[in-house]
């Protein structure tokens, strides 16, 4: 093991700041690139599993699975991102329809779609494996 220069007393706290904050900027660049890969798997499982939808060229409204998507939405000051998962517009307004048991014109109760609880489901039993595999380093 190399030896370290010596800090005196008064560049301890200095140098220990410095060592944590390193430290805390590549756990944050690591669960950044964790949460990244989620999110796009997100995405994909739910692209996968959700109903095709009939495409209606009078509206100009695509598959409704062509329409789910992820963007990064903030960088905080360490840098660890928030991801959004959200279907653009004009199927946007159908993911409740499909993820809620909801009623019909003429009355019947149309059951719900788990698509997006069942992708959630998988992607966050392995996204918090992910972490804690990585945290407990």
């Amino acid at each position: 093991m190399a030896e370290l220069p010596p800090i005196s007393p008064g560049q301890l706290d200095d140098a220990l700041r410095a060592l944590l904050q390193q430290y805390a900027l590549q756990k944050v660049d690591r669960l950044d690139e964790l949460t990244a890969a989620a999110t796009k798997e997100l995405v994909r499982l739910t692209k996968s599993d959700a109903p095709i939808g009939a495409w209606d060229r009078s509206k100009s409204r695509s598959h409704f699975f062509e329409s789910i998507a992820s963007k990064r939405i903030q960088n905080s000051a360490f840098g660890a991102s928030r991801f959004l998962w959200y279907v653009k517009a004009p199927n946007s307004r159908l993911t409740h329809l499909l993820a809620k048991a909801h009623r019909t014109k003429d009355g019947r109760i149309l059951a719900p779609n788990p698509f997006l609880q069942n992708a959630l489901q998988r992607v966050l039993q392995n996204y918090d494996d992910a972490i804690r595999g990585e945290f407990a380093q």
